[in-house]
């Protein structure tokens, strides 16, 4: 009565969906109670496995061990449990397998006992458990009294440990980019027909060459009514997958989509199209010629050297003006 699964499968389409809804924890209790979502597999994955780095990198996790410095565990689950932002997977090398475990929101998973692969659905404890809360975990419904209730959803993916991995940034790009449905309300039947015709014809894909990969974020902000911020980020996971941004980016056709068309037709050298850091304070340009030289044999780079190359995972961060 506690948790209820659905679990969708079709043998020609991956990956399996896992619903999980959390009843919510019987505040009764008088015990600390963990509910995880635990998958046992016969993988030999050597008590290591793998975490994203706020769904970008991915580092390699070894149970009760730490890169650099000799570690001391004295919490054998506490102690191995790292945040999930997207994913975590195991993998037998010898035999070429791979689970692959995406959430849709962050959580802490482990992979404890060797083979398996659990994540943090919810957890309640009666007193402070010393972690840095400095409070206990008990959440609940204002409305039921009761423990709060839990949806979420994960991913599972069985692969082969050599392939790369596009499954994985496919289903991200996915998860943190749903459909979003809106309605509107108009009294005039020929407005609603101009209104679909006018969407149908601003395709934002025609805006890009073929060359874009279709492993690739676009995040579009506006500032205000004459300029805008555009966000591309490389979901490529493979270290010799660098593009060109020219080779990517048709300006004039971004332009007409968000702007509407010149009546002067200039090309795209005469947009105003500047690289920002992420924080857009500043443009990038400007921070490779600021930046600090901490020494004097320290180089600062040249940024026309870097300025068109969109490395794997990067972020690009573009301001557009009107």
């Amino acid at each position: 009565d506690l948790v209820a699964n659905i679990i969708f499968y079709d043998e020609y389409f991956t990956p399996v969906e896992i619903e999980t809804h959390l009843y919510g924890i019987d505040d009764q209790s008088n015990n600390g109670m963990e509910v995880v979502l635990s998958i046992q597999t016969h993988l030999n994955n050597n008590r290591q496995f793998y975490t994203d780095d706020n769904g970008l990198l991915v580092l390699k996790r070894e149970i009760n061990k730490r890169e650099g410095y000799d570690f001391r565990n004295y919490e054998e689950v506490a102690g191995n449990y790292f945040p999930i932002t997207s994913a975590i997977y195991i993998e037998d090398t010898k035999n070429d397998e791979r689970l692959l475990l995406m959430n849709d929101r962050a959580q802490g998973g482990s992979s404890i006992n060797n083979g398996e692969v659990e994540i943090m659905i919810n957890r309640k404890t009666i007193r402070d458990d010393t972690k840095g809360v400095e409070e206990i975990l008990k959440e609940i419904d204002p409305e039921t009294g009761k423990g709060i209730e839990v949806f979420t959803t994960h991913y599972v993916f069985y692969e082969k440990a050599s392939d790369n991995h596009r499954s994985q940034r496919l289903q991200q790009i996915i998860i943190d980019n749903p459909l979003y449905v809106t309605l509107i309300s108009h009294n005039n039947e020929q407005q609603i027909t101009k209104t679909v015709e006018s969407l149908n014809k601003c395709n934002v894909f025609e805006t890009f060459n073929k060359n874009l990969d279709d492993l690739t974020k676009l995040f579009v902000r506006s500032y205000h009514d004459k300029e805008v911020i555009i966000r591309i980020q490389n979901m490529n996971q493979d270290e010799e997958k660098n593009m060109d941004i020219d080779n990517i980016i048709n300006k004039q056709m971004v332009y007409d989509m968000i702007f509407g068309k010149r009546q002067d037709n200039n090309n795209n050298k005469n947009i105003e199209w500047s690289e920002k850091q992420l924080t857009t304070v500043q443009n990038r340009s400007e921070m490779f010629a600021n930046r600090m030289k901490w020494t004097k044999d320290y180089e600062i780079g040249d940024y026309e050297k870097i300025k068109n190359i969109y490395e794997p995972l990067e972020i690009k961060t573009y301001s557009l003006i009107k």
